[in-house]
């Protein structure tokens, strides 16, 4: 079972600076950055007692769009590390509820759970 959350933590991002063509500065965001959380469940054989254990994983996919264009390219957060983002996107939001970068985790469910 896979499941994709609603997006979160929407962020312009790579910021292209110059001028234009009478010499005013301009400075303009070329791409989106979207945190898209994300839920798994597996089901495994414990291999001591034979019987069906539920697993569930918690992690997030960084979606990355140029601006004017359809294609949305894709990071898997659970694999990459804030340092990692920000060596990417420095503009990022320092405050981590402006940033809304989903939490990682997960563990083993119980019955009925």
């Amino acid at each position: 079972k896979y499941e994709v959350g609603k997006p979160a933590g929407a962020h312009e991002v790579v910021l292209l600076r110059g001028k234009d063509r009478l010499g005013k500065e301009v400075q303009m965001y070329l791409e989106w950055l979207v945190f898209v959380p994300t839920r798994a469940e597996y089901r495994i054989i414990d291999p001591q007692t034979r019987l069906a254990r539920r697993i569930e994983t918690r992690g997030f996919q960084v979606a990355v769009k140029k601006k004017g264009t359809a294609d949305w390219y894709f990071i898997d957060g659970r694999n990459c590390s804030l340092a990692d983002l920000r060596s990417f996107f420095p503009g990022l939001p320092e405050d981590p509820v402006l940033l809304g970068m989903p939490e990682v985790g997960g563990g083993e469910l119980q019955s009925g759970g």
